[in-house]
């Protein structure tokens, strides 16, 4: 049976999850091309799982199959480590593990009506965003990787900034996102990730 979990305690269990895929992944002789997807696509369940709780109806439905199609993908290569020697048997079947709790996680609709308006890629840098506590610019580029355009990001950003959703510190290169005064409150337990925890590898 499902079990009904608060935003902050799913972002724990995400985190939990993505910080032993780190620490399975990190050591010299693990292939860099997949350890940089292996952590990618934690990241990638990290942010689904961040929002979704921030859905209903079949805006929910849609959100729960996303996560569900990222836990498999990364299921897949992990199981692609352990073929090619990576990753232990035992390694695997904890991760199995940890990712099968997170997959029948079910959090409760929450969160402002302006987050429904935003589209995919706005409400991924929100959810990474809130996840980080801060972010720099590059953060959020390795977000996307080079599927979007650094103009089209500082175009989001300012659109997410102007619509009060993040807040900016510093100028230019230095500048560092955090969530705006008006989501904070919306989305407890933000900033549960490590520092560096999810640079690419």
């Amino acid at each position: 049976m499902s079990q009904l979990l608060n935003p902050g305690e799913a972002r724990i269990k995400a985190v939990a999850a993505a910080q032993a895929v780190w620490r399975v992944s990190n050591f010299r002789g693990f292939d860099p091309v997949l350890r940089t997807k292996v952590r990618h696509s934690a990241s990638d369940v990290m942010v689904l799982i961040a929002g979704l709780g921030f859905h209903s109806g079949s805006a929910a439905e849609r959100a729960s199959g996303r996560l569900l199609a990222a836990i498999a993908g990364l299921e897949s290569l992990l199981e692609l480590a352990r073929g090619i020697g990576a990753i232990s048997d035992e390694n695997v079947r904890r991760l199995r593990a940890a990712y099968a709790r997170l997959r029948e996680l079910k959090t409760p609709a929450l969160g402002p009506a302006i987050l429904g308006k935003l589209d995919d890629r706005q409400r991924k840098i929100v959810f990474g965003i809130a996840f980080r506590g801060t972010a720099r610019l590059a953060d959020i580029h390795d977000m996307f990787g080079a599927s979007v355009s650094g103009k089209t990001l500082q175009r989001e950003l300012s659109q997410l900034l102007s619509a009060g959703l993040i807040r900016r510190k510093g100028g230019n290169r230095w500048a560092s996102y955090s969530i705006g005064s008006a989501l904070a409150r919306d989305m407890p337990g933000a900033g549960f990730l490590p520092s560096g925890a999810v640079d690419k590898a």
